[in-house]
């Protein structure tokens, strides 16, 4: 099981180097939530899912949220916290680093 959580860790990590690679403005006009079925090297097959939404509407800050889970049925198994988070500024920085 921990080789899975693993799996599934990488995975999320690679979705958000993708989503930070993204000017403020593409995402800002992702349309969310976004769910992505992803399949491993190992043949396991995990949901992504991605919201971007408002992290202080004052100073148009964007947070954007990712959450993984395996799809054979054993979720329950991965811990909670398997999601991350960032932040970015309207001038593409990113906040809190």
């Amino acid at each position: 099981m921990d080789r899975s959580v693993e799996e599934a860790r990488g995975l999320l990590d690679l979705e958000e180097v993708k989503l930070r690679q993204l000017s403020y403005d593409e995402l800002r006009g992702l349309e969310t939530p976004i769910v992505k079925e992803l399949v491993a090297e190992s043949g396991n097959t995990y949901e992504i899912e991605i919201e971007t939404f408002w992290d202080d509407r004052r100073k148009k800050t964007l947070r954007v949220m990712l959450h993984v889970e395996p799809w054979w049925g054993w979720g329950w198994l991965i811990p909670k916290k398997l999601s991350t988070s960032f932040i970015m500024a309207p001038d593409g920085s990113f906040i809190g680093e």
